[in-house]
């Protein structure tokens, strides 16, 4: 049975088979393709032919091959009350580990997230603290730049003979 086309909880669904009394059919021993559409909770899935489980197949075929011998179930059958009384056992142990996992991956996240506020603030304060310096740098640079007079009054340039005052290079950082 082949999934041809899925539509909302619809699958299409290709059977092949071969003709019962290829006498009778016409067809000779041609195979017979049938069609049908069913609800997605009416189909159970025996094998999926992605990457995975062909890798997992791959790996328990030996066990599969020993456990079809004679010897392999008769192991089968004496390993089969200490296999129970393990899996008993190391429930607890699964369940804490998984636990355990879940609060690292949420104490994870939120440290991320802490640390990636943090530096954005960081980053903003210092942004801002360039700019406020900058404009403070500039109001100065206005006040005491141009209108500087001399001990003898009038402006510096016309008395001194010095160039006009030299601002600072302003840089904006993003």
């Amino acid at each position: 049975m082949r999934v041809m086309e899925v539509r909302g909880s619809y699958l299409l669904v290709e059977t092949m088979a071969l003709p019962a009394n290829p006498n009778n059919s016409g067809g000779g021993n041609c195979p017979q393709h049938h069609r049908m559409r069913l609800h997605r909770n009416a189909v159970f899935v025996i094998e999926r032919t992605n990457l995975v489980d062909g890798v997992v197949n791959a790996a328990l075929l030996p066990a599969d091959v020993f456990l079809s011998t004679g010897v392999g179930q008769q192991t089968a059958r004496a390993a089969t009350p200490i296999l129970s009384t393990v899996g008993d056992v190391a429930m607890p142990l699964l369940l804490a580990s998984k636990l355990t996992l879940g609060v690292l991956k949420t104490t994870g996240g939120a440290t991320l997230s802490g640390v990636s506020a943090g530096v954005s603030a960081v980053v903003q304060q210092s942004q801002q603290d360039l700019q406020r310096r900058q404009q403070e740098a500039s109001f100065h640079a206005d006040q005491h730049g141009g209108g500087r007079t001399s001990k003898r009054g009038g402006n510096s340039k016309q008395n001194s003979g010095m160039s006009p005052p030299q601002y600072v290079q302003q840089y904006h950082f993003v």
